[in-house]
């Protein structure tokens, strides 16, 4: 009987078929396979801490699904892999170790009986593995280095073993699948390659000789432009083979997905292109596309909803703003047993990948979270919302007489100028698509008040122009000298009082000079609007509505706020919230934002925004 347990000092051998072997490995050779994994895990130990502190004060709940993953518990868990010798035995050298491992990344099939119509034409599986036999062929031969390079030569690594989920974890051990589930990224992460099986798609002859065609000029890494470029009669082929493999139901799985990110094919593993990375396998008989599965939902498994909740909280504990911000025009209905609306909302946009990433342990003032309420800290706005008119527009002549304003000139660094074409050049369509935002920006930013504009400035440095735009090929922004005379004007006009302090003009310099930066557009946008907060102590700039679909508010009734933890967030995240009271269960009187007293201009605490009066923009 094969054991569950890892020996110390030496290897386990359960023979399980002709030539096929699972060995359970030494205690040592997991270390070899997974230390330096397990060192980042324990370099990470603050932050597991940290996200399980924040989960215990706000979800208590939530603690009981997570715990600290230390090395002595990674090590304790078996780790088996497969291994296909012809010589009688496994082939271990002299240390009696295997010194690298494929991992496989598949569908399971379904049971017996299930509706399997994603596979297509019917493949028995290749017993004892779960997969047919040309795919099993294909990952045996995957083992050593494989290339049409005349410069290399071909190794086939005996030594090698096969990491497959349904094989090398007892399925019939509940605590070990759910210890070895727990380090699954360990797993795919320390793998020499990861191999792919798209056992759905199946290419034709046609498509498999144009296939075929490119792979030398991948494996050389070919810059050779003509070499990559399709003939005619070859296009409709290459369509068809990315549709096919676009469609593969393994792409609809969530935990291949995750064995593909966690995979890190830059690592030092993978550093050798013709040994390491990650292979896709496909079948290469004729055959046709099949019908695909999309059903997510399993009986007795944790819903969609649940596992979006679950990382939203991960994600908030450990200091990630993005639930906070994320939003479409409709909040989520996490189950479709229950009609409630979570405070929760889809994005409307990808992230901009140049606002620098979050910090650990940033979120300070959430107090309380649930699939349905969340308690954190507010600041509240005074409505209305002012929007900018036309004669407020026409009052930023004075300043920037310009029409349209005119873009300030950009140069490429010197080592580009002749390597590639300057976007930032002169423009005059450009520019006179700017001209409104320009203008909106700047009466929105003066409407608020110098002290508005310095702190505006501070965020531009630290978002924006620390990484110069992210723009690595231009030169970094530099403030217009010239301008002085229109920033004293400014400076006159927003605080007479400081019209000789030449700190503030400086900033007003750089912060016409931006304005007139075409890489600034970024920031702008055509339907700018502002608010204030209570009693004049702060104020806003928002580029737009999104408000739920279907939803009407009465604006005598609305509060616009935003949750503190935003308050030093990008202006490309959407930050500001509208609340409504809401109608207490039991008959009471309707309660003025669940009945808190509001401190003016202040942070309210423990502030309950449910989802009756959870509305975002």
């Amino acid at each position: 009987m094969e054991s569950s347990a890892s020996q110390d000092d030496a290897p386990l051998v359960h023979p399980i078929g002709d030539n096929l072997y699972r060995v359970t490995v030494s205690r040592q050779n997991c270390i070899n396979f997974f230390s330096e994994a397990v060192q980042r895990l324990s370099d990470n130990n603050d932050e597991a801490e940290l996200i399980l502190r924040n989960l215990q004060a706000w979800s208590p709940e939530l603690t009981s699904f997570v715990g600290l993953r230390t090395p002595e518990l990674i090590y304790k868990v078996p780790f088996r892999l497969i291994c296909e010798s012809d010589t009688g035995g496994v082939p271990f050298d002299e240390e009696v170790v295997l010194r690298q491992y494929l991992a496989v990344s598949y569908c399971w099939r379904p049971e017996e009986g299930s509706d399997d119509t994603w596979l297509g034409a019917k493949i028995p599986a290749y017993k004892p593995w779960p997969i047919s036999r040309p795919f099993v062929d294909a990952i045996l031969a995957q083992r050593g280095v494989h290339t049409t390079d005349p410069d290399l030569q071909d190794v086939n690594f005996r030594r090698e073993g096969i990491w497959i989920d349904q094989m090398c974890i007892l399925q019939n051990d509940p605590e070990e699948k759910a210890q070895s589930i727990a380090m699954m990224d360990i797993i795919y992460k320390c793998c020499r390659k990861l191999l792919i099986i798209l056992e759905d798609v199946i290419l034709d002859p046609d498509e498999i000789r144009v296939f075929e065609r490119y792979e030398p000029y991948l494996q050389r890494t070919s810059h050779d432009q003509e070499a990559w470029m399709p003939l005619p009669e070859e296009e409709p082929h290459i369509s068809r083979i990315v549709n096919k493999i676009e469609t593969s139901r393994w792409w609809t799985r969530s935990w291949c997905w995750h064995e593909f990110e966690i995979n890190e094919p830059w690592s030092d593993l993978r550093a050798n292109l013709y040994a390491h990375g990650a292979v896709m396998i496909v079948a290469n008989s004729e055959g046709a596309p099949s019908a695909l599965k999309t059903e997510t939902e399993k009986a007795g498994a944790a819903g969609p909803g649940d596992v979006l909740f679950f990382v939203s909280a991960l994600c908030l504990a450990a200091g990630e703003t993005t639930p906070l911000t994320t939003m479409s025009g409709e909040m989520l209905q996490l189950s479709r047993r229950n009609a409630t609306l979570s405070w929760l909302s889809n994005d409307v946009a990808q992230p901009d990948p140049a606002v620098k990433r979050f910090t650990i342990g940033g979120i300070k003032y959430i107090h309380g979270l649930s699939p349905y309420h969340i308690k954190l800290d507010l600041v509240f706005f005074e409505m209305p919302i002012v929007n900018t008119g036309e004669e407020e527009l026409h009052s930023s002549y004075q300043f920037l007489p310009e029409s349209p304003i005119v873009s300030a000139r950009v140069d490429y660094k010197q080592q580009y100028k002749d390597i590639y074409q300057n976007p930032w050049g002169p423009d005059e369509e450009r520019d006179e698509k700017l001209d409104t935002p320009r203008r909106n920006l700047f009466v929105n930013a003066c409407s608020n008040g110098l002290r508005y504009v310095c702190h505006f400035w501070e965020a531009v440095e630290e978002q924006l122009l620390q990484t110069s735009f992210d723009d690595n090929l231009s030169e970094p922004f530099t403030p217009n000298i010239s301008l002085e005379g229109t920033a004293k004007q400014l400076l006159e006009y927003l605080s007479p009082a400081d019209s000789a302090n030449i700190h503030y003009l400086n900033i007003l310099i750089q912060f016409i000079s931006f304005i007139k930066d075409p890489r600034s557009a970024r920031v702008m946008s055509p339907l700018m609007s502002r608010i204030k907060c209570k009693n004049d102590a702060g104020a806003a700039i928002i580029h737009g509505l999104v408000i739920r679909q279907g939803y009407s508010f009465e604006r005598t009734r609305v509060r616009l706020a935003m949750p503190r933890d935003l308050l030093d967030m990008p202006w490309t995240a959407n930050r500001v919230w509208v609340l409504e009271p809401y109608e207490i269960p039991n008959g009471e009187d309707l309660k003025n934002h669940t009945g808190l007293i509001e401190s003016p201009g202040e942070a309210i605490p423990f502030l309950d925004t449910s989802v009756e009066n959870d509305d975002r923009l």
